[in-house]
């Protein structure tokens, strides 16, 4: 069975997993010469992450995934895959796609449900980022972005639920995710445990999600942001994200001038 192959067999990745798969199937030959630590840098992951997925995959480590990948590749058969599975067969080919993400994300924005919650930011006494991803650059961006507006960003594993009942009253709960589905348990404790708190909740999610039943809190800002099923989905997932995060962040330092300017 070729390395693609049992890639392919596992059924579920986790977010932060499939990223690691993305850029494997994406640059195999780039991978058989990169260590897990490289990877796990460029991907913007952990090494536990990377040796998730390879357990998954019932690889045996990163050495097992590049000799696998090698042989692979000396016998053309990414070259055949990447045909086959792909309709991005070149650069040029990725503008549309591009810019199809960026209009989906364009028009799932309400200016007015922005203000809102940069408003709701302005005042919070504390604002937490809650995510289930390991260095999410997304949020690492939005972090380092709100910073220089002076509100800081406070980061917390979604699966941390002793931080999340400390939050209080008048903080703002930023919770992003993926999956709605498969990190539903999680987000529902999560939600639990800040309604408690009578905390206000910002929930982001993709677009194809959303229709959970969901907890009541105190307030909920409700953000769809947009969802390419096709391959290297997740970093279209990840630029609809950003894109969504960048537009909050201007709207963030309108507030903090009194004046709203969009383009």
């Amino acid at each position: 069975m070729s390395a693609f192959e049992k890639i392919n067999k596992v059924s579920h990745y986790t977010p932060s997993e499939q990223i690691f798969v993305d850029f494997v199937l994406a640059h195999p030959d780039e991978a058989v010469n990169m260590s897990a630590k490289s990877i796990a840098k460029n991907c913007f992951i952990s090494l536990t992450t990377i040796y998730n997925a390879l357990a998954k995959m019932k690889i045996q480590g990163i050495e097992q995934l590049k000799f696998e990948l090698l042989k692979d590749l000396n016998e053309g058969f990414y070259r055949n895959i990447k045909q086959e599975k792909t309709d991005v067969s070149d650069e040029g080919h990725l503008t549309p796609i591009y810019n199809k993400v960026i209009q989906k994300t364009i028009a799932l924005l309400d200016i007015s449900q922005l203000r809102d919650t940069a408003e709701q930011m302005k005042r919070a006494g504390n604002i937490y980022f809650f995510s289930l991803t390991d260095n999410d650059l997304a949020i690492e961006n939005f972090a380092e972005n709100m910073a220089l507006v002076s509100w800081p960003i406070k980061k917390i594993r979604l699966t941390d639920k002793q931080r999340a009942a400390s939050l209080r009253e008048g903080d703002l709960a930023m919770i992003v995710t993926y999956d709605l589905h498969n990190d539903f348990p999680w987000i529902r404790e999560c939600l639990r445990q800040l309604s408690m708190a009578k905390t206000e909740v910002c929930l982001l999610c993709p677009m194809e999600d959303g229709e959970m039943p969901l907890p009541e809190v105190n307030r909920l800002h409700f953000y769809k942001y947009a969802h390419e099923k096709r391959k290297l989905s997740h970093f279209f997932t990840q630029l609809s994200l950003q894109y969504l995060l960048d537009f909050l962040f201007v709207t963030c330092q309108s507030v903090t001038s009194n004046h709203y300017q969009y383009q």
